[in-house]
């Protein structure tokens, strides 16, 4: 039960930080997710979005998320600027509320242009 909650949680982020609605930043607003399943009837399910990025005033795309469950610490890492760049932020509190964005590195200090910024890229 747990396990579907977060993957919920962790979907609906995806969604807030792709929505291009106007809201306040950081403020949850009433949403709907429509769940579709081939031929079968959409299933419609009361949701809350979050627009994490909207104060920034700067480009921010293709955003990814993990959850860590040992730490109860969701990340993002996101695309900032042109060219982009990866940045990651962290919330402890489940998306209420997000550290300030960071540039991703590897190893001392190294920072790589987003192309290159796979797992497993040296």
């Amino acid at each position: 039960m747990q396990k579907n909650g977060t993957l919920g949680w962790l979907a609906l982020s995806l969604v807030l930080a792709l929505s291009r609605i106007a809201t306040g930043a950081g403020a949850w607003q009433p949403h709907e997710i429509r769940q579709i399943n081939g031929t079968a009837e959409e299933v419609r399910l009361p949701a809350q979005l979050q627009i994490v990025t909207e104060s920034w005033k700067r480009v921010v795309a293709v955003p990814y998320l993990a959850y860590v469950p040992e730490k109860d610490r969701v990340l993002m890492l996101v695309g900032c600027d042109y060219p982009h760049h990866a940045e990651v932020l962290f919330s402890d509190d489940q998306g209420a509320s997000w550290s300030p964005p960071k540039p991703a590195t590897i190893g001392a200090g190294i920072t790589r242009p987003w192309s290159s910024c796979r797992a497993g890229t040296s």
